[in-house]
């Protein structure tokens, strides 16, 4: 099944409008790390490179004005610039000679507007044991945007709905039915929410799947099996889980080394991988890290025995004609 797509606005005070030779283009940050929204009535925060993946299989993205219309810059042809720096996601857009993009250049610049937003899917989460809390691990930003947005991230005229929202979960979690009062509180708010703020929508989702009975889908965690990257002091390695312990401290072996497991954030013992001939293969060497360190990748290529034959063909023909 198709993962829906989120949104998300963030109010980044630095967004700059500034005139580039006959263009006009606008600089900032579409979304930043480790800011935790207003709840949803979870919180939520975005983890340092969440958006390293996505941007590697470059996407095409547009850049839209609240999230609808046509786009006034797009990373398909060169105008709209993505990158994950140290602070979240920077970009730089050269926008269209439009009405729209000629509008919207003068509100930032006047300070009018000052707030982004993006549209991504959730490819891998964390959630605490009480679900209050997310941690978005990995996005895809394949078919979403980034939108200059004009309506609060988080008006306090919704403060009222979001406490209803938080009463119905809490009756839910503690097994009791939502029915009566609370299903009439739900449908109210579905009603007042459609022509929808953004921040508020996947509770929504999540409330209209507990009406229907429906369950929510659980988190989404590295298992034993699974491929990862991580960082390393020579750059990025890649390899195979074989061991993960949720308590306690584990061993590296051959090693004088240990990881310790910490509440939520597991030990992991993984077989590094290098790369050979036309693929990889696994190495002798262990390795530990925190969960929290790993990144879930596709799993790596097997380097198959007919390319390594054929390499040793050429190679062993090189030879012969290297002593003609």
């Amino acid at each position: 099944m198709a993962k829906k797509i989120e949104r998300r606005t963030y109010s980044v005070r630095d967004v700059e409008a500034r005139a580039d030779g006959d263009g006009m283009r606008l600089a900032g940050y579409a979304a930043v790390f480790n800011d935790a929204s207003v709840p949803l009535p979870f919180k939520e925060s975005i983890a340092p490179g969440a958006f390293r993946k996505t941007l590697s299989e470059t996407p095409d993205v547009r850049m839209l004005i609240n999230h609808e219309g046509l786009p006034v810059a797009r990373t398909k042809n060169g105008t709209l610039k993505l990158e994950e720096d140290d602070r979240g996601l920077r970009f730089e857009a050269d926008l269209a000679d439009t009405q729209e993009g000629r509008d919207i250049y003068e509100l930032v610049k006047r300070g009018d507007v000052d707030q982004m937003s993006f549209a991504f899917r959730v490819i891998r989460q964390k959630w605490n044991d009480d679900r209050s809390r997310r941690v978005l691990t990995e996005v895809s930003l394949a078919d979403g945007d980034i939108s200059v947005v004009t309506y609060p991230a988080y008006p306090t005229t919704t403060v009222e709905a979001r406490e209803h929202l938080k009463e119905a979960i809490k009756a839910y979690k503690e097994g009791r039915e939502v029915t009566g009062e609370s299903l009439a509180v739900l449908k109210t708010i579905f009603s007042d929410l459609e022509e929808g703020h953004e921040y508020i929508m996947r509770a929504v989702e999540m409330m209209a799947m507990m009406v229907n009975g429906e369950e929510v889908e659980e988190e989404a965690r590295e298992n034993v099996g699974d491929f990862v990257e991580w960082d390393s002091s020579g750059g990025t390695a890649r390899g195979r889980i074989e061991h993960i312990m949720e308590e306690g401290v584990l061993g590296i072996p051959g090693t004088e080394f240990s990881i310790t497991a910490e509440e939520g954030d597991p030990a992991v013992l993984i077989r590094v991988y290098e790369e050979f001939r036309d693929g990889w293969r696994a190495t002798e060497t262990l390795v530990g890290h925190k969960m929290s360190e790993l990144r879930y990748i596709d799993p790596l290529p097997e380097a198959t025995e007919e390319e390594g034959r054929k390499i040793s063909l050429r190679l062993a023909q090189a030879i012969i004609n290297s002593t003609k």
